[in-house]
C-alpha cells in the first residue's frame, strides 16, 4: 500500500501484466490489492487509513480518467482463519474498518468489493501463503471473475 501512496515509486511505471485493449495507460477503474504484512509499519486502523489515503490521492492524480478505485483485500484464509500457521492468510479487522473509513472519505471514487475467502487452505501455496497454489490461482479467478463480470 505504501508504494502506491508515493507518485515516484516504480510501481508507476511498471507495464500492466494483462493490459486493457483501450486506454490500458489511463484506466477508469483500479483494483488495488491490499495487503498489511502483520510485521509491518501498517498496524493499525489510522496507519492504514493514512496509507490508503495516500494511495487513492496519487492514483487520482496519476489517471485522468479514474471513476472508481476498489480497494480489495486479498483472499482469506477459509472463515478468516489462519493457514498454515500463518498470520498473512488472515485479514486484519483493522484493515477492513480502514478500508470502511476510506471509502466514506471518498465517496462516489473508492468503494469496497465484497470480501473473499479461499475454499479450503490449499488454496494457498503451503510453503508461501498467502500466495496461492495453482489450483487456488484457478479457483480465486473464477470467484474474482464471476465479481467482476457483474459490475459496470
Amino acid at each position: 500500500v505504501e508504494d502506491w501512496g508515493s507518485a515516484t515509486d516504480a510501481v508507476y511505471s511498471k507495464a500492466a501484466t494483462s493490459p486493457c485493449t483501450v486506454n490500458s495507460n489511463n484506466p477508469d477503474r483500479v483494483i488495488l490489492n491490499v495487503f498489511a504484512n502483520p510485521s509491518g509499519s501498517l498496524t493499525t486502523s489510522a496507519a492504514m487509513v493514512t496509507s490508503l489515503s495516500k494511495a487513492v490521492d496519487t492514483i487520482k492524480s496519476k489517471y485522468s480518467r479514474l471513476k472508481r478505485i476498489d480497494l480489495l483485500t486479498m483472499s482469506r484464509g477459509p472463515n478468516n482463519q489462519p493457514c498454515y500457521g500463518s498470520a498473512n492468510t488472515v485479514v486484519a479487522s483493522y484493515v477492513d474498518d480502514a478500508i470502511t473509513k476510506v471509502v466514506t472519505a471518498y465517496p462516489g471514487l473508492v468503494t469496497a468489493p465484497p470480501k473473499f475467502y479461499v475454499t479450503n487452505c490449499s488454496d494457498f501455496d503451503s510453503s508461501n501463503p498467502p500466495h496461492l497454489s495453482a489450483a487456488g490461482k484457478s479457483n480465486m479467478a473464477k470467484v474474482y471473475g464471476d465479481y467482476y463480470s457483474t459490475e459496470p
